[in-house]
């Protein structure tokens, strides 16, 4: 859940106020608790564990504590996951600022996830090991440019090296796949792969324009497109397609973004572009079965549940019948 955060400033006023201690002595308290985490977390982060310590719950509403493949947008959680493999932070410009991103690929025993870090947060990134068990706090969940959802951390949160009991080892940690799944067992949040077929395919062409550096969508403003990386940009154009998928327990509604929209009609980008206006023309895929893999997302504006797929396979026959006598063959 969503809570407000507050400044190093008013943490620092709310444990004078409520205990003996001067400012002075609450400030070396912090830096301490810095020091004792490696420096894994911010200020305000260790400020908030001071208070804790010593008896002052600053936050008022528990942070549930999840697991990767429950790791759902907009939603504040507490994670504990093992680094898989930390990317040193680049440095990018937007409108003449400068900004440094780096990522993190956690895991867990339900899968992997990527944590984006940003600007000063970046810091922590060369004290990273792999195999290192963490504690995020203060964190959430956020969809970004390809439709995924990665890890945040809040400005009242942030990361704590812990021993990692329990946690599985980086070799252990399921990051290869999707978990098979029906459409009936869906959760709120997950990546599944499901064999269904194409109950329905909505024939309202959709382009968007995406940044041709990144693939980031942007948006014309005042006659200009720009990019929250690249700045101002000339456009490429990208589509998503919509479509019923069913397997028989249940069904849902598809969504296909970029090359995995033109694969699913059988087309390359290039031969989706050029039969614009007449893209449903050439589409031959209703009733048809395919292996979708993807993940479950929260429709707000519809309140619907929405299946972003990921990648589109043909079924192979062969490969099932190979494993049905290996099943029923007499031993």
């Amino acid at each position: 859940m969503h809570i407000d955060s507050m400044s190093l400033e008013n943490i620092l006023e709310k444990i004078v106020g409520s205990t003996k201690h001067s400012e002075e002595e609450v400030e070396e308290m912090i830096l301490k608790k810095q020091a004792e985490l490696s420096n894994l977390v911010s200020k305000e982060g260790a400020a908030y564990i001071v208070a804790k310590e010593l008896g002052l719950d600053l936050v008022e509403r528990k942070r549930a504590e999840v697991k990767i493949k429950d790791v759902a947008a907009g939603r504040s959680f507490t994670l504990r996951a093992r680094v898989i493999r930390a990317f040193p932070a680049k440095e990018y410009e937007k409108n003449g600022s400068k900004f440094k991103v780096g990522n993190v690929i956690l895991g867990d025993e339900t899968g992997s996830i990527r944590m984006s870090l940003w600007d000063a947060q970046t810091d922590v990134i060369e004290k990273l090991e792999s195999g290192m068990a963490l504690e995020l706090f203060g964190a959430y969940g956020k969809e970004n440019n390809r439709n995924e959802i990665e890890v945040r951390v809040g400005r009242s949160g942030g990361i704590k090296k812990i021993d990692g009991e329990g946690l599985p080892a980086v070799g252990e940690v399921q990051t290869t796949g999707p978990t098979k799944s029906k459409i009936s067992g869906f959760s709120s949040s997950g990546v599944y792969s499901i064999r269904a077929m194409v109950a329905q395919i909505f024939e309202n062409e959709k382009y968007y324009e995406v940044c041709p550096d990144c693939g980031s969508r942007t948006k014309e403003d005042e006659g200009k497109f720009k990019c929250k990386t690249h700045g101002e940009i000339k456009p490429a154009l990208s589509i998503v397609v919509s479509a019923v998928l069913d397997d028989g327990s249940s069904n849902i509604r598809g969504v296909f973004f970029r090359e995995v929209g033109a694969k699913f009609l059988g087309m390359t980008m290039d031969q989706v572009l050029e039969r614009k206006g007449k893209l449903f023309d050439y589409v031959d895929v209703l009733g048809k079965e395919f292996i979708f893999e993807g993940r479950v997302r929260q429709n707000q504006m519809f309140n619907r549940s929405e299946f972003i797929v990921t990648d589109v396979k043909d079924v192979d026959t062969g490969k099932e019948v190979e494993e049905l006598i290996k099943v029923f063959a007499p031993q």
